[in-house]
């Protein structure tokens, strides 16, 4: 039985651990074969496949962080509560942030 996913998603992208993304971006993500790409629309994954805009096999160096609930504004234009999580991978001291969904 696999996992796949394929699902228009929020996200943000991060840089060294941190959130470098300042609005929050529609883009489409799939899950398949144990490998996490982001695309920046359905038409791009199905045509480009070859270009996701980032790739991270989820093998034992990558995990989902715990789900966090907080309040955002810029997604609807009104507050609302979401509950997001990271993409990480390990570090040597601490979890590295790759992508907030």
């Amino acid at each position: 039985m696999t996992r796949d996913m394929k699902a228009d998603i929020y996200g943000k992208f991060c840089n060294l651990g941190v959130v470098t993304s300042v609005q929050w971006s529609k883009l489409f993500m799939i899950i398949e074969n144990r490998m996490f790409k982001i695309y920046l629309n359905e038409y791009d994954a199905i045509n480009r496949p070859e270009e996701a805009m980032l790739e991270i096999p989820l093998d034992g160096d990558f995990r989902a962080s715990p789900w966090k609930r907080t309040e955002y504004e810029e997604v609807l234009n009104e507050k609302r509560e979401f509950y997001c999580f990271y993409i990480e991978m390990d570090g040597v001291i601490t979890q590295n942030k790759l992508f907030k969904i």
